[in-house]
C-alpha cells in the first residue's frame, strides 16, 4: 500500500502515513473518497506519494548514511547512500564466519564421541598419521586396539575417512581465509560467500594445496567439504 507525506509550500510537515481517506480544508470544505483521487489531484491538496528506495546492504559490514530527501510535482523521494566499515574490520568479520562453519563442520564430525574420547583425539589421530608414515604404533594407537576388535591396519582404516574429512575442513578454512586477506576492496570482502556447497567441483590451488571449488560460478569459490 501506498504512503503519503503532508508537504506545504515545498516543506514537509508530517511523518509519512497511509492515505486519508476523507481530508478538511482550510476553508472547512471536506473531501470525501480522497484515497480514490490521482496522485496529481491529492498533491494539490497537500498529499504526496512517499517513496523510500533502500539499498540492499550487509548490515554486519554496513549502513545507510547520508539521507537525501528530493520533492517533485507528486512525489516525495528519500533514498539514502551506504557505508562500509574499514576493510581490515570487514575481512575479520568474514574469517570469524568462516571459522565458525569449519567448528560447526569439526563438531559434527565428533559426533557423540565422550569428553574424554574428544581430548584424547588429535594425539590419537597424531599415532595413526605417524603409523602410516613408518608403521610406529603410539601410545594412544595401541590403546585404541586394545580397546577395539580391530588389528592395527583394521583400525587406522577405519579412522582414515575420519582424518581425511577433518584434514579437509581445516585446508578449506585456511583457504577461504587466504582468499579473504588478498582481497582488494571493500565490496569485495562484503560479497565474498563462504559457503558455497555447489556440486560441480574442479581443483583451485592457494600455497600448493588442491581445493574444490564450484566451476559453474563466475567466481572461483572454495566449497566446504562433505562428510566421509
Amino acid at each position: 500500500m501506498n504512503r503519503y507525506i503532508t508537504v506545504q509550500q515545498g516543506t514537509i510537515k508530517s511523518t509519512p502515513h497511509d492515505c486519508f481517506t476523507k481530508v478538511k480544508l482550510p476553508d472547512g470544505q471536506i473531501i470525501t473518497n480522497f484515497d480514490k483521487l490521482t496522485d496529481s489531484e491529492k498533491a494539490q491538496y497537500g498529499e504526496f506519494k512517499y517513496v523510500e528506495s533502500l539499498p540492499t546492504i550487509n548490515r554486519e559490514m554496513q549502513w545507510y548514511t547520508d539521507k537525501q530527501v528530493t520533492i517533485s510535482a507528486t512525489t516525495v523521494n528519500v533514498t539514502y547512500a551506504v557505508g562500509n566499515k574499514p576493510i581490515e574490520e570487514c575481512k575479520r568479520i568474514q574469517i570469524e564466519k568462516v571459522y565458525r562453519k569449519a567448528k560447526e563442520l569439526l563438531d559434527i564430525s565428533a559426533g557423540t564421541r565422550s569428553s574424554v574420547e574428544i581430548a584424547d583425539w588429535p594425539l590419537l589421530k597424531q599415532d595413526i598419521l605417524q603409523y602410516l608414515e613408518d608403521s610406529t604404533v603410539g601410545p594412544m594407537l595401541l590403546n585404541a586396539i586394545n580397546r577395539s576388535n580391530y588389528d592395527v591396519n583394521g583400525l587406522v582404516t577405519t579412522f582414515l575417512p575420519k582424518i581425511s574429512y577433518e584434514n579437509d575442513i581445516i585446508t578449506t578454512r585456511s583457504a577461504h581465509t587466504a582468499v579473504i586477506q588478498s582481497l582488494q576492496s571493500v565490496q569485495e570482502v562484503i560479497d565474498y560467500d563462504i559457503y558455497a556447497t555447489e556440486q560441480s567441483l574442479i581443483q583451485y590451488e592457494i600455497d600448493g594445496t588442491s581445493i574444490p571449488v564450484d566451476s559453474s560460478l563466475n567466481e572461483t569459490q572454495i566449497v566446504w567439504p562433505s562428510p566421509k
